[in-house]
């Protein structure tokens, strides 16, 4: 419930941004979902009003459902507002949750005038199969060593969320680094990696990796 409390507030000021101004022109100049879920979005408004570029740019992603106070958070791929750039360009950088592999998607990106994007989701796999070597999972959550997130507060509250346990993935293989035996790179061979079976079960709750 606080979860959709906070993208109904969110939602709130999508609203705004996309009533409050005055049309002017813009367009993407790119748009581009990979084979694991991250996404790019590129675009530009021009001869914009000061309240504009006051205001930024606002963008919602959906799966195309109609949006409720009760069904918000389960439907929005993302929600975010930003500044303008130089010469009124805007760039949103994210994640799409495996949730919504092979979804429609429904884009809208205001800053003045709105401009929309429709289509169909490629397959997004498991956060899992996404992970990239040089990575470790703790908890539920998984980082790429030296990203943003990989901070002691989060590094806390992952075990905190998803007990104490810390693999580690290099090779295309993960190990287990609360192992005895993982006192040295002597440990990192195949016979001490955990098995696909296992690993394949995993269910991560947060995959930091920019």
């Amino acid at each position: 419930m606080k979860l959709n409390k906070i993208f109904a507030a969110a939602a709130a000021v999508l609203v705004f941004c996309m009533t409050a101004f005055a049309e002017t022109t813009g367009d993407f100049t790119s748009f581009y979902v990979d084979s694991t879920g991250k996404t790019e979005i590129i675009g530009y408004f021009e001869d914009y009003p000061l309240e504009v570029e006051q205001c930024g740019s606002t963008m919602l992603m959906t799966d195309g459902a109609t949006l409720t106070s009760q069904n918000i958070s389960d439907h929005i791929m993302y929600l975010d507002q930003q500044a303008l750039g130089n010469n009124g360009v805007f760039y949103y950088r994210f994640q799409i949750d495996e949730k919504f592999s092979e979804s429609p998607y429904e884009l809208k990106v205001q800053g003045g005038t709105m401009l929309t994007q429709s289509g169909t989701l490629r397959e997004i796999p498991s956060k899992i199969y996404n992970v990239a070597d040089n990575a470790i999972r703790i908890g539920n959550d998984v980082y790429d060593i030296g990203c943003p997130k990989y901070t002691p507060d989060n590094i806390s509250n992952s075990i905190a969320e998803g007990g104490n346990v810390i693999y580690y993935k290099i090779g295309g293989k993960w190990y287990d680094m609360l192992n005895e035996n993982a006192t040295s790179t002597a440990y990192f061979t195949a016979a001490n990696a955990i098995s696909e079976d296992e690993w394949d079960t995993w269910e991560i709750d947060n995959y930091y990796h920019y």
